[in-house]
C-alpha cells in the first residue's frame, strides 16, 4: 500500500513539473519572439527540442527557472515583460552589456524579482516614480552606464530590503530622496544631482558622490547655499551694481544704529539724572527727608533759614543709627545725608533708595511712614528680634533710626533685583 502511494505521488509530481515545464517554455520562447539578436546564433538553444535548463543564459534550481544571464549577446528591441511573468520562480534577470533601449520596462510587475542588471546599455528615458512600487523582494538593482535623465524615482528609495544600487554614469537630476535604510553599497557617482545629500548616506565614502557639481554636504565637504550652489556667475555689471547697493544699505543700516545709540543714551543720561538726587539732603537749606524725619525741630515759620538750618545740623551731629550687626563698620546718620541717592522704588510703607557711602559701601535706606503708633522701647525690641534672625534666604538689618515721625531702616545692597522684579 505504501509504495503504491509513493509511486502516485511521484507521478503526480512529474506531471506538474511536465507542465510547469511546458509553460516555462512558452514563456522564454515568447520573451524571446522580442528580442532582436545581434550575435549570429546567440540564443539557438532555445527550442523546444531542449528543456529550457538546457538553454544558454537559463540558470534553474529544481527544474524551476529562477534566473535569466543574457549578457553581451548583442540584443536589442523591447524587453517583453508580460512574457517573463509566466516563469513563477523567476528571482534574477540580466541584460548586462547589451543595446536595450526604448521605454523604461513594466519591471514592477515581476513582484518576486530580487536583483536585476541593466547596466551598459542605451535606456534614455525618465524612471516613472511607481516604477518600482510592490518590488518589496529587490535587493540589487545595476543601472549604471545608461543615459537615464530625470529624478530619482522615490519607489526606488523606498524599497525595503534594497542592498545594493548603482546609478552612477547616467543623466539623473534633481535631489537624492531620502532612503528609508543606508544600501550596503551605493554609486551615484556622474550623473548631475543636486542639493543636499541625505544624512543616513553622510558617511559613506565621498567617491560615491563625485561628478555632482551640485550636491553639497557630508560626506562632501561643500556646505549648501541656496539654491544648492548651481546660481549661475553674474555678469559684471551685475556683480557691481549689488555691490554698490550692499554698501549703500550697510551705510543707511549704520547711520540709523548711530542715531539710536545717540537718542538711547540721550534717554538714559536724562532718567539718570533724575532718578539721581542727594537723599536725605538738599541745598541750601535742610534736606526733604530731615524735614519729613523731623531730625530739625520745626519753627512753625518763626524762625529764619538760617537758624532751622543750624538746628538741623545740631540735631545730625546728636542722632546716632542704631546698628544690629558687629560685623558691619559703623556709620553716622550724617554719612547717609552727605551721600547721594537713587530711588529704587516706592511701596506702602515708604520710598528705597540706594546710596553709596564715603567709604565705598553701598545700602539700601527704607523710609517707613506709617509705623508712627509704635512706642520706643516696643520698636526697639522689636528691631532686636529681627537682628538676631539668621536665615541664607533672609536679607538681615544692617541698622536703623527711630524717630517718632520716621523710621528708617538700613540694609546691604543687593544688585540681583528686588524680590517684586522676579515674581513679576
Amino acid at each position: 500500500m505504501e509504495s503504491t502511494s509513493f509511486v502516485f505521488f511521484s507521478i503526480v509530481s512529474l506531471v506538474l513539473v511536465a507542465v510547469h515545464g511546458v509553460s516555462e517554455t512558452e514563456s522564454l520562447l515568447k520573451f524571446k519572439k522580442s528580442l532582436v539578436i545581434g550575435r549570429a546564433d546567440a540564443l539557438n538553444s532555445w527550442d523546444r527540442t531542449n528543456p529550457p535548463c538546457k538553454w544558454i543564459g537559463v540558470l534553474c534550481d529544481s527544474g524551476f527557472v529562477w534566473g535569466l544571464r543574457l549578457e553581451n549577446f548583442e540584443l536589442s528591441g523591447s524587453l517583453y515583460i508580460e512574457a517573463l511573468m509566466g516563469l513563477k520562480s523567476l528571482r534574477s534577470l540580466s541584460v548586462m552589456n547589451n543595446k536595450f533601449g526604448g521605454p523604461f520596462p513594466e519591471f514592477k510587475k515581476l513582484v518576486a524579482l530580487k536583483s536585476l542588471y541593466l547596466s551598459n546599455n542605451q535606456f534614455d528615458v525618465k524612471i516613472p516614480k511607481d516604477a518600482f512600487d510592490g518590488m518589496g523582494w529587490l535587493k540589487k538593482l545595476h543601472l549604471e552606464h545608461n543615459k537615464f535623465r530625470g529624478e530619482i524615482p522615490d519607489s526606488l528609495a523606498k524599497s525595503p530590503k534594497l542592498l545594493e544600487l548603482r546609478l552612477d554614469g547616467n543623466r539623473f537630476t534633481g535631489k537624492i530622496p531620502e532612503f528609508t535604510h543606508k544600501p550596503h553599497m551605493l554609486n551615484l557617482s556622474n550623473n548631475a544631482l543636486t542639493g543636499p545629500i541625505p544624512k543616513i548616506l553622510s558617511t559613506m565614502d565621498p567617491k560615491l558622490f563625485e561628478g555632482n557639481n551640485g550636491l553639497c554636504e557630508k560626506p562632501l565637504g561643500t556646505k549648501c547655499s541656496s539654491p544648492y550652489n548651481l546660481s549661475p556667475a553674474p555678469k559684471t555689471n551685475s556683480k557691481k551694481k549689488s555691490s554698490m547697493f550692499l554698501y549703500i544699505v550697510a551705510a543707511v543700516v549704520a547711520a540709523l544704529a548711530v542715531i539710536l545709540i545717540i537718542i538711547g543714551m540721550i534717554i538714559f543720561i536724562n532718567r539718570r539724572r533724575r532718578k539721581k538726587h542727594p537723599l536725605l539732603i538738599a541745598e541750601p537749606g535742610p534736606s526733604s527727608l530731615q524735614i519729613r524725619a523731623g531730625i530739625q525741630e520745626s519753627e512753625k515759620g518763626q524762625t529764619s533759614y538760617h537758624s532751622q538750618n543750624r538746628a538741623a545740623k545740631r540735631m545730625i551731629q546728636t542722632t546716632k543709627l542704631s546698628f544690629l550687626r558687629d560685623d558691619k563698620e559703623k556709620f553716622e546718620l550724617q554719612d547717609l545725608l552727605k551721600a547721594s541717592a537713587e530711588i529704587l522704588g516706592s511701596g506702602c510703607f515708604g520710598a528705597s533708595y540706594k546710596t553709596l557711602l564715603s567709604n565705598g559701601s553701598m545700602m539700601v535706606v527704607k523710609r517707613f511712614k506709617h509705623m508712627n503708633n509704635a512706642g520706643t522701647e516696643e520698636f526697639q525690641e522689636h528691631m532686636k528680634r529681627l537682628g538676631r534672625l539668621n536665615h541664607e534666604n533672609l536679607l538681615p538689618i544692617v541698622a536703623y533710626y527711630y524717630k517718632k515721625e520716621e523710621k528708617l531702616f538700613v540694609y546691604d545692597f543687593v544688585g540681583k533685583g528686588s524680590l517684586a522684579a522676579h515674581l513679576h
